[in-house]
């Protein structure tokens, strides 16, 4: 009985912190794509 209301609570908690890393992910990627577009323009404009 407490393992299983034990293990409810560990899903939650996986599931509230997959979310947390979904956004934070999704927002770093973001800035990744900004990143990478911006070094993008400066090496064709060296070339």
């Amino acid at each position: 009985m407490a393992s299983s209301s034990s293990s409810k609570a560990q899903a939650e908690k996986i599931r509230s912190v997959q979310g947390m890393l979904f956004e934070r992910v999704t927002k770093g990627e973001y800035d990744l794509a900004v990143e990478n577009t911006r070094q993008n323009r400066l090496l064709s404009s060296h070339m």
